[in-house]
């Protein structure tokens, strides 16, 4: 299954519907597993992240006009989570490894700091009630 889009409120909740087409640096709510994972630099050194690992895959599209990644990305199970505030590491610590609802938007890795496929740029994070 694919993420549900409900265009007019701009929420994804993800693995409860059929699919539209998500969109990179459009703002959207997701649900997922928090968690770190950790992954080496571009000199070998090890580094911790923050993760949300989706309950199903979604594709993304292609950002537009975007030169540095010009494709979809395809089947994202976990995306890095960057952009967020010293106020929300606090809601990271007390979720970890539990279900969380974050706002935001997506947009493909470009830097050699980011280690998954695409990140979630965080706008909001809060526990997942749903669950």
């Amino acid at each position: 299954m694919k993420a549900l889009v409900t265009l007019a409120a701009l929420i994804v909740t993800v693995g409860l519907g059929l699919a539209e087409e998500i969109l990179q640096n459009k703002e959207l709510t997701i649900s997922g597993q928090l968690d770190i994972q950790d992954f080496k630099d571009a000199n070998g050194h090890p580094i911790s992240v923050w993760v949300i690992r989706l309950p199903q895959p979604v594709d993304i599209a292609a950002a537009v006009d975007d030169p540095v990644n010009p494709n979809p990305i395809k089947n994202l199970e976990v995306a890095q989570l960057a952009c967020f505030e010293p106020k929300h590491l606090a809601v990271f610590a007390k979720y970890r490894g539990r279900s969380i609802r974050v706002s935001g938007t997506f947009f493909a890795a470009n830097t050699q700091h980011h280690f998954t496929r695409a990140l979630f740029c965080l706008s909001q994070a809060t526990r997942n009630n749903l669950k």
